[in-house]
């Protein structure tokens, strides 16, 4: 019967479609056997088969946020016409669903970046072997690979997600340009991912293989290395061929100019960046304590100052919640922002104490003084690696960070000019 038949190709598109679309991003399968060998492998330390098992698990992680797909509502075929109004509310809901599960997406890959920075730091670690640091380096290998596989499959799932909100019913709402700008930028880091693990991919191989000539690799580790290494070979030109059928097929012309300049600024960006554990970089733990110390005293007319903007946020946010409330009881909302006791953490930097002052400042910025990140309104997270750069600047010119600050934007007509340079520069990690 035809109701039958209808039934039939419903569960189709349902239940046997999604499963489809998610086995094809399942990760690399061989990865999954040799990491989960190595962690049964007794010829292996306790703590690098711990180590194994962990990547195991963030692996498992991420493949769970990539399988989940955004219940997304239908979209009318190309060519359709729909109401503005009927365009708003899809493009509302399409949004919201697509932004919780990239954020989820993004989250775990990010985990999976963060582990190769404390798989690669063992090796510095006093008392270790040079077995152990053999070992440490496979798994870094694994990490590495593990990562650039799932970082190019968020990619390609990125990348259909843009084909969704790339329709001309959705070109007069202006919430749609910031949507396309943040799958462009969420596209570019899953790319920027696989480029910086692919050059970290590289380093590592080359230690190891001076490891192994040295006959400090074990004959399981060589096992491991050959067979995946070996494996993604010649799976690499096939998948960037894929997606640029892709991207010529699936998006608008406008769409792909847009697509290149930004692949052309990320390129530019990629330069010295790694997920490796280097001693030497900038935001290693000792500069971290150094800048601390310098900003305690050297720096302590800095940090005071920051101290001051926190007090006096303390000062006046209860003045202000009274004068708001007092407003209210009269019938009338206030025309002034009622500020907030100022919030105190540790910054994201981990190079200073973030401090929520909102209110003090003109605008939405941050502004660092001494061991303090000053928050008027901009949110924790935002530029708090940079403002890490301003906190080594303090560090080391003491008394004369704020002259030359002000100096800097006094030559600049306002802007930042090199004060701002510097600390892009000495960005904290």
């Amino acid at each position: 019967m035809l109701w039958q038949r209808l039934m039939s190709w419903k569960l189709i598109l349902v239940i046997l479609l999604p499963i489809a679309v998610s086995c094809q991003d399942n990760g690399d399968p061989l990865l999954k056997k040799e990491l989960k060998r190595l962690s049964q492998d007794s010829s292996l330390s306790v703590e690098a088969r711990a180590r194994a098992l962990g990547i195991l698990n963030l692996h498992a992680n991420v493949l769970a946020s990539l399988r989940e797909n955004p219940r997304l509502r239908a979209l009318p075929g190309e060519g359709s016409r729909i109401s503005l109004a009927k365009a708003k509310s899809l493009h509302a809901t399409n949004e919201a669903e697509t932004v919780r599960v990239l954020e989820a997406q993004d989250k775990s890959i990010r985990s999976l970046a963060d582990n190769v920075k404390i798989v690669s730091k063992v090796k510095f670690a006093r008392g270790m072997s040079q077995a152990q640091i053999a070992e440490h380096e496979t798994l870094v290998v694994m990490n590495l690979l593990v990562l650039r596989d799932l970082s190019q499959v968020a990619a390609r799932r990125i990348l259909m997600l843009m084909t969704k909100f790339d329709k001309p019913y959705f070109d007069e709402i202006p919430e749609n340009t910031a949507m396309k700008q943040r799958l462009l930028a969420d596209y570019t880091a899953a790319l920027a991912i696989t480029a910086v693990s692919a050059n970290d991919l590289r380093q590592t191989l080359s230690q190891l293989n001076e490891m192994r000539a040295a006959g400090l690799v074990g004959e399981s580790l060589e096992k491991s290395i050959n067979k995946v290494v070996g494996e993604y070979g010649g799976t690499e030109k096939a998948k960037r061929a894929e997606v640029s059928q892709f991207l010529d097929e699936s998006l608008t012309g406008k769409a792909q100019d847009s697509m290149s300049k930004a692949m052309s600024d990320y390129h530019k960006a990629l330069q010295g960046k790694s997920f490796l554990f280097d001693p030497a970089q900038a935001d290693h733990p000792l500069i971290h304590i150094l800048v601390i110390v310098s900003n305690l005293s050297w720096g302590l007319v800095n940090t005071l100052v920051g101290l001051g903007f926190v007090i006096t946020a303390a000062i006046i946010a209860p003045i202000t919640m009274v004068a708001g409330a007092t407003v209210r009881a009269f019938g009338h909302e206030p025309m002034f922002y009622e500020m907030r006791m100022p919030k105190l953490a540790i910054a994201d930097s981990n190079m200073q104490i973030y401090a929520d002052v909102c209110g003090l400042g003109i605008v939405p910025g941050k502004m660092s003084a001494g061991l303090f990140e000053l928050d008027f309104c901009a949110g924790q997270s935002f530029a708090s690696g940079h403002e890490g750069g301003h906190a080594k600047q303090s560090a080391i010119l003491g008394p004369l960070y704020f002259p030359a600050a002000i100096l800097s934007y006094i030559l600049n007509m306002g802007h930042g000019g090199f004060i701002e340079d510097w600390a892009d520069a000495w960005t904290v990690a």
